[in-house]
């Protein structure tokens, strides 16, 4: 039987991301303005991830509503 892994507090995911995107930036010797518009195209993409996350979601949500309620 295999042991659930427990995931790290999201505190320490942000803070390690963070420190992540950090050494990444200043390892590519990038400008900053382009850093700025890479980093703006990146973010487009995350939001659209995360939109569509939610909807799907609500809808997984809105159909055990229907169904009785969630327990």
């Amino acid at each position: 039987m295999q042991e659930k892994r427990k995931m790290k507090p999201v505190t320490m995911r942000i803070a390690e991301l963070r420190k992540n995107l950090d050494r990444v930036v200043a390892e590519s010797e990038l400008p900053p303005f382009l850093v700025e518009i890479l980093l703006g195209e990146y973010l487009s993409g995350v939001s659209m991830v995360a939109r569509r996350e939610y909807e799907a979601d609500r809808a997984e949500w809105e159909a055990g509503e229907k169904d009785g309620g969630h327990k």
